[in-house]
């Protein structure tokens, strides 16, 4: 009888512990989250090899509504960097383990600086990888790490 004491409380622990788990592995992004990234792109693929760095600060107010502050610079070869910044606002849901996003009307030009920001639909994953760290991915490719405050 003991035994089978012992063993019911260790499974009511273990599944107690996997619980608390779970609800504090997906605590931030349903109540709302917030990140930034520093992404650099090299695309040699284009007519003048351009270089990118753009810091994105990602929002999820938890409303169903977000924006991401995208600024960065971008350059080709042997010309001045050019300067942009652009606040994209954005209404998502959640699917699954993704968030599907719809993109509000944007300055070209920095999507052509971030390219996530080039399609008005995007679906997106966050992983957590360490306490504040997050690989953010689409189905197809992984898009940016951010870190959360």
């Amino acid at each position: 009888m003991k035994n089978k004491m012992l063993l019911l409380m260790c499974l009511v622990v273990a599944v107690g512990l996997s619980v608390l788990y779970w609800g504090w592995s997906t605590r931030d992004v349903d109540r709302g989250f917030e990140c930034r990234a520093r992404v650099y792109t090299k695309l040699i693929a284009n007519a003048c090899d351009k270089t990118t760095t753009t810091d994105v600060f990602l929002s999820l107010h938890g409303d169903g509504k977000g924006d991401m502050l995208v600024s960065g610079t971008h350059s080709c070869s042997n010309t001045p960097l050019v300067e942009l910044e652009s606040m994209v606002n954005f209404t998502y849901s959640r699917e699954g383990a993704y968030y599907s996003i719809h993109f509000e009307p944007r300055d070209p030009a920095v999507s052509k600086l971030f390219s996530v920001l080039k399609d008005d639909y995007i679906k997106i994953k966050f992983t957590n990888v360490e306490d504040n760290d997050y690989i953010v991915s689409s189905p197809i490719e992984t898009l940016m790490m951010c870190t959360a405050d």
